[in-house]
């Protein structure tokens, strides 16, 4: 990650299945905290992490109707909704390719290695 890009952060949250709003231990805030020291443009969206505590942490809430201007996507737990997320605020013909970091493979087809339709991320 580079000083300039701007990074959206998914899923804070200790886990993301069963969704959880605990973010005690979770691999996904001290990943945003080490970014945040390289990265200043970085935003947050967890779908079970209220607002309140997202801003209260100091992080930038995610706030777009679109992923177009984000250079990197980060999915730090394992909530399955995030899926549907991106294919909603990804249109059909943006051609951008994104860093993508997956740890949980939910954007790859399951007896492949190729990410799902629509997507342009690179590895």
């Amino acid at each position: 990650i580079e000083h300039d890009m701007k990074v959206l952060a998914l899923g804070i949250a200790f886990k993301g299945e069963p969704e959880t709003d605990d973010i005690r231990d979770s691999v996904g805030v001290k990943i945003i905290n080490n970014i945040r020291s390289k990265c200043a443009n970085l935003d947050v969206f967890d779908f079970s992490v209220s607002k309140n505590v997202i801003l209260d942490l100091g992080y930038d809430l995610f706030d777009s109707d679109s992923l177009d201007c984000y250079d990197a996507i980060l999915i730090l737990n394992n909530n399955r909704r995030y899926v549907e997320f991106l294919n909603k605020l990804n249109s059909e013909d943006n051609q951008k390719e994104y860093i993508l970091y997956d740890p949980w493979r939910m954007l790859v087809l399951e007896d492949q290695d190729t990410l799902m339709k629509s997507y342009q991320f690179k590895l």
